[in-house]
């Protein structure tokens, strides 16, 4: 097999061999779909979505057509396996050849300001990279990278001829599976997300910390968020909404200056890791029965090593806009479940804020490309509504704070759970807190008694601080929070009810109880099925019975017998009603 050193290109409209567009002025941590996109002088065939191996999204150009040199591969003969009807879907920097069962991605030969795919070595070598990147969140999707040789039998997908391009192969799935399209056909339940929140929190811990320099910040982080607003300001039409700019760069002010330390805090100390980049749901699929990210940004190394939570934000920004808190926050609690990283929770109103502005961006700037009158009109009432959203974002109210409370083995986690995505809210797990603050998986078993090691009197006190602090800048920043801890005395109680109040919001209780014997079987089934946070054994149970101090009225409690089955919805229409949300 040899490799030839570029293709010969047939006539075209475009100039040269290699296909050439002057460049939008893009930075390094812009995350939206525009950065392979040409840009200003180009931005009429900027598309909605990226090129995965579906069957054509909405935005995608359908043809049945190839370079002339490319044009076998068209035929079924020109393929190793059987194929089906072969279609090919146009993007700007690839075509996408659709065979039934399996598909394949060719490079473009594009040069951008932001991409070159003008050798083929480079097309290699960003084949590999796309193979590498996404085999980490699809190992069953994204397949091998295969040559395409002429030969005597002419051009052939694999193949001992000359090398005349490389394509990623993958496994074809229908359009269905797609999240955004099981979202519109009322099919994407919550559980889904709230597993792949976990998956994704364990791909996200997998992966080497990177460590940047301070003055890293601005140019990686806080550049990027500026940008978003002088290019919106640059066009003229958005004159028309100066007033709503405004209020979106106000609140990404505050926002900004809210999350600054832990922004900082979090790109010197090594928690930059190698993300996805582009984490939204036409980007998600559900494939053998469980969600999977496709399509991850290979091309620019900075677009991928990024602070984790903001590929998080961008999903859950994607659920919100969408007017599903439910499926946001399920997903959120599925992560912070899996990670514990609560500290990073401070950033997650910026980063979503961010994410949103880039969108708004996106649909603006395609506004002024747009064929016909309806899909400008379109484009830009999809950039007001992220503009709106984004502002309406940061301008929430303090959120409300709801503690949990009870013995082990009382359902306090159970119920939170079911909690957390309806009202919606953070949940702060203590029991997580606590084991990824020592360094430990959070179903990882301690192995400590009563009052031993990660439960001594001082890390105790050291993780309700750190809980207590966590959920001042959450309530703050307007979200509602569940922490989730046993509070058995009324000490830690009326803490994080002062912390409740500093922040303008309150707090109120959801008592958990059962029967003593329901609380010690649960507790010995808990620990025989293994894989829970909680360490709590039956000589816990009987310490906490002695020091417990019951919640009175005054501090604003339900108590919820956990030993029958209640109606979530009441119960959730009782806790929005006691927290006056």
């Amino acid at each position: 097999m040899r490799t030839r050193s570029s293709i010969r290109r047939s006539p075209s409209r475009r100039s040269g061999s290699v296909y050439r567009a002057a460049g939008f002025r893009t930075h390094g941590a812009v995350h939206e779909r525009l950065h392979r996109r040409p840009g200003s002088g180009s931005l009429i065939s900027v598309v909605s979505h990226s090129a995965g191996p579906g069957t054509g999204p909405e935005g995608y150009t359908r043809a049945m057509t190839l370079p002339a040199e490319l044009s076998a591969l068209l035929d079924p003969a020109a393929y190793p396996h059987p194929c089906g009807n072969i279609e090919v879907v146009e993007t700007h920097i690839s075509w996408v050849i659709l065979t039934g069962e399996l598909v394949y991605k060719v490079k473009k030969p594009v040069a951008f300001s932001f991409i070159d795919f003008s050798t083929l070595a480079r097309r290699r070598h960003f084949c590999e990279e796309e193979l590498r990147c996404n085999r980490a969140f699809a190992p069953s999707l994204y397949l091998a990278v295969v040559p395409v040789t002429a030969g005597p039998d002419g051009v052939r997908m694999g193949g001992d001829g000359d090398v005349v391009e490389w394509a990623v192969k993958m496994r074809q799935f229908p359009q269905s599976a797609q999240l955004d399209r099981l979202l519109e056909s009322g099919g994407l339940r919550n559980d889904r997300l709230e597993a792949f929140g976990a998956s994704l929190a364990a791909r996200h811990r997998q992966q080497p910390g990177r460590r940047y320099p301070p003055d890293e910040l601005d140019r990686r982080v806080l550049a990027p968020v500026r940008d978003n607003f002088r290019d919106l300001e640059a066009l003229d039409w958005m004159a028309d909404h100066g007033r709503l700019l405004e209020r979106a760069r106000q609140g990404t002010a505050a926002a900004t200056g809210a999350a600054r330390e832990r922004l900082a805090e979090r790109l010197s100390s090594g928690a930059i890791r190698e993300c996805h980049g582009d984490l939204h749901l036409s980007n998600l699929v559900l494939l053998d029965d469980a969600v999977c990210a496709f399509d991850c940004l290979e091309f620019d190394p900075d677009l991928r090593w990024i602070d984790p939570m903001s590929d998080v934000a961008f999903l859950f920004m994607d659920c919100l806009v969408r007017d599903r808190a439910d499926l946001a926050y399920g997903f959120l609690d599925g992560y912070l479940g899996a990670s514990g990283d609560y500290r990073g929770c401070e950033t997650l109103a910026f980063y979503a804020a961010y994410r949103s502005m880039v969108r708004a961006k996106v649909a603006a700037l395609r506004r002024g490309q747009a064929r016909d009158e309806a899909a400008a009109s379109g484009l830009e009432r999809r950039a007001l509504d992220h503009v709106r959203w984004t502002a309406d974002w940061l301008g929430r109210p303090p959120g409300r704070l709801l503690l949990m409370c009870g013995l082990s083995g009382s359902g306090k986690s159970h119920l939170a759970r079911r909690l957390a995505p309806r009202l919606p809210a953070v949940r702060l797990r203590s029991d997580v807190a606590r084991k990824v603050g020592a360094g430990l998986d959070p179903a990882a078993g301690a192995g400590d008694g009563v009052g031993q090691g990660l439960y001594a009197a001082e890390r105790t006190e050291a993780l309700y601080e750190e809980l207590a602090a966590v959920t001042a800048a959450l309530l703050r920043g307007g979200e509602h929070v569940i922490v989730d801890a046993t509070f058995l005395d009324r000490r830690r109680r009326d803490r994080f009810a002062a912390a409740a109040r500093l922040a303008g919001s309150l707090a109120r209780v959801i008592w958990c109880d059962a029967p003593a014997a329901l609380l010690e079987a649960r507790i010995e089934q808990r620990r025989r099925q293994g894989g829970d946070p909680s360490d709590a054994d039956l000589a816990v149970l009987a310490a906490q019975r002695r020091t417990f101090e019951p919640p009175g009225a005054e501090e604003g409690v339900i108590r919820v017998d956990t030993s029958s089955a209640w109606d979530d919805d009441a119960l959730v229409d009782l806790t929005r009603r006691l927290l006056d949300v």
